[in-house]
């Protein structure tokens, strides 16, 4: 009994050591991506006029989008973070500043990438948004277009990476009506299987990268699953509207800025396709946490800097928790 508890306990170590070995402290944020992470880049360039009240300070959300509350909830002050994303932005080329010309930009105005700071992108969904009805095989060269600026950017000296798979965009309001319209569901159906393709292919494209390349650290944040979470048991997330936007308008406020419901936290969707303050709460939430539980946490955080035991972890802690008490 005592000899099995030992070695229980020797393997929970080892489980640990991840966690406990390896933590790393970030002193900047630098994002890369699309309207998801846009915090008013988009709105600077256009003067202001897109997007327009009533969304919130040039976000295209009513609050601050997630990687404003990721930096705040890790401790970091807003100069802290610098973000490059754009609103309509690809994968590479398109009309907005796609996430390939946004790192061009990053490298016009550093020499090098700060090793210490953690780079995230997510971006793709505007590929998919806009060419639905592209063949799958499109959906791997998005990813390798993202496998290109990670790259892009460990050359240059990055080794701390988060990168956000795409989340449910064949069940937002614009799906929905889409398909009303069309009569079937062949939009959604389309979008599906392309964000199945991205999410699979980027897995797989990361889990290779790493191997190639072993100082660095890749992390996934799942956003589908979320997504998908929310939308299968909304109450839990204390939501009540998962199928409608909580405005009814465009980006320019038209026709009516003023067609927003009363109570925008119980909605998932703000709009057509961007979620509310309230789910970029909860996205930055997880984010938080998978950093934390890989050891990543902001060099000046007042925030409490012991280490999330993987769930793989918990577990493991649990079932010698009742090895013991039964013994």
């Amino acid at each position: 009994m005592i000899r099995r508890l030992f070695f229980q306990l020797a393997a929970l170590c080892i489980l640990l050591l991840p966690v406990l070995g390896s933590a790393a402290t970030i002193d900047k944020i630098f994002v890369f991506g699309d309207s998801l992470s846009d915090n008013g880049n988009l709105y600077a360039l256009t003067h202001g006029n897109t997007p327009k009240y009533p969304y919130w300070n040039g976000r295209f959300s009513n609050g601050p989008v997630w990687v404003e509350d990721l930096a705040k909830d890790l401790g970091m002050p807003a100069s802290d973070l610098d973000d490059y994303a754009f609103g309509g932005a690809q994968t590479r080329g398109g009309f907005f500043p796609s996430v390939s010309r946004q790192i061009d930009t990053f490298d016009y105005r550093y020499s090098k990438a700060d090793p210490k700071a953690l780079y995230i992108i997510w971006v793709g969904a505007n590929d998919v948004i806009f060419h639905s009805h592209d063949p799958l095989f499109l959906a791997d060269q998005h990813v390798l277009n993202i496998m290109s600026a990670v790259d892009n950017l460990h050359e240059r000296g990055a080794h701390i990476f988060l990168i956000v798979n795409l989340p449910a965009i064949d069940k937002t309001p614009l799906a929905h009506t889409l398909d009303a319209k069309a009569g079937n569901h062949k939009y959604s159906e389309n979008v599906a299987a392309l964000i199945k393709r991205h999410n699979l292919q980027l897995q797989k494209s990361i889990v290779d990268y790493k191997k190639q390349n072993p100082d660095v650290t890749i992390l996934q944040l799942g956003a589908n699953v979320l997504f998908n979470k929310i939308i299968a048991n909304p109450e839990k997330f204390n939501i009540k509207v998962v199928d409608k936007s909580c405005y009814k308008g465009n980006f320019k406020g038209e026709p009516n800025p003023d067609d927003v419901c009363s109570d925008p936290d119980d909605y998932l969707f703000w709009d057509m396709v961007h979620p509310t303050r309230k789910i970029h709460q909860e996205l930055a939430r997880h984010a938080k946490n998978l950093l934390e539980e890989n050891g990543i946490f902001a060099v000046n955080s007042k925030v409490s800097r012991h280490p999330i035991p993987s769930k793989k972890a918990v577990e493991q802690l649990n079932s010698i928790h009742k090895t013991t008490s039964k013994g």
